[in-house]
């Protein structure tokens, strides 16, 4: 039997506890640095590996589907973030994109996935038709974050998030289970094309939550589609900053 809708499924609880950023923020992990963030997000692979393997194959699926409702992705460049083993990479190559996906923990032998920090890009400045993500709920600074994705995308590509309304479990960052502080925040970079409900269900997850469709500021998608579907210390900007 599933757990209820709005929980993500995991055995594991919350191990640290959350605290706040500030005023209009989402409540975050209290990690003691950003070299803690990245070991604690670094080690879920190895310790679930197959329930991930399981979800990453069923998530292609998911991925393949709704998707091409969207948009033609027939020739795009796709950036896919926090990919792990590659699922929603793979599901975007199947409607025709040439997609590649990064994460600090890509697993070995991952011909979808290269190693990468959603804080620092190693792409160039406007590279990317599309950026896709299912793990704002795993972002350290949500404005950084974002300053980023709109930096590799082209004048008129699109950012896809996919985020779970959900409280977090054992390894999520940010507290969504309200993404009105997320909304707020990401529209300081992005203007909404449009938003709709999403379910997403495998072995491993089951939770709903909102598809975002953004642009970068200034620029407005063509249109809606037509169907509905059924994540003293050295921060990531290489900056000094107080302990979170």
């Amino acid at each position: 039997m599933f757990e209820r809708l709005f929980r993500r499924k995991s055995n594991q609880s919350t191990q640290e506890p959350f605290r706040s950023q500030g005023e209009g923020l989402p409540l975050r992990r209290n990690y003691k640095s950003y070299e803690e963030y990245l070991r604690h997000q670094a080690e879920k692979l190895p310790k679930m590996l197959p329930q991930i393997e399981r979800s990453d194959l069923e998530y292609e699926t998911i991925i393949r589907e709704r998707y091409r409702e969207v948009a033609d992705f027939s020739g795009k460049n796709v950036l896919c973030v926090c990919a792990r083993l590659g699922g929603e990479v793979r599901g975007f190559k199947a409607l025709g994109a040439l997609a590649i996906g990064i994460d600090i923990q890509p697993g070995e032998h991952n011909a979808h996935v290269l190693y990468g920090d959603l804080h620092k890009l190693q792409f160039p400045d406007g590279v990317f038709d599309a950026v896709f993500t299912n793990s704002i709920d795993h972002v350290y600074e949500l404005d950084l974050f974002a300053k980023e994705i709109g930096r590799v995308m082209r004048p008129d590509a699109l950012f896809y998030a996919e985020i779970a309304e959900a409280p977090p479990t054992g390894y999520e960052v940010l507290d969504t289970s309200d993404i009105r502080p997320f909304i707020a925040r990401l529209l300081l970079f992005f203007d909404i094309a449009w938003q709709r409900k999403i379910t997403n269900i495998t072995t491993y997850v089951h939770w709903s939550g909102s598809l975002l469709c953004m642009n970068r500021k200034a620029q407005r998608a063509s249109s809606m589609p037509a169907k509905s579907s059924s994540s003293h210390e050295t921060g990531p900007d290489g900056n000094h900053k107080g302990s979170s």
